[in-house]
């Protein structure tokens, strides 16, 4: 168990603002034990998907440092987009 790796793909209802994108994609990367491998950003549907890969150990942190990050950037008040 101690060279498994657990896959994370989540969606965050942001696709248009690099400087959002950029500000995720490097909370992702302060922590340890947790990499970014992918993200694929939407602008029509105003969503991106974020590949990540961590270890056991980090991906509560992971899952926890991410979704802060969307909570300061991300209001879906104010989301529009096609679905």
């Amino acid at each position: 168990m101690r060279d498994a790796w657990v896959e994370c793909v989540p969606n965050v209802s942001e696709g248009r603002r690099p400087e959002v994108l950029a500000a995720l994609a490097q909370r992702v990367r302060s922590v340890e034990g947790a990499y970014l491998l992918h993200t694929d950003a939407d602008a029509d549907h105003n969503r991106s998907v974020f590949t990540l890969v961590a270890r056991p150990w980090a991906v509560r942190e992971l899952g926890l440092a991410l979704m802060d990050e969307v909570m300061r950037h991300v209001d879906l008040r104010d989301h529009d987009g096609v679905h």
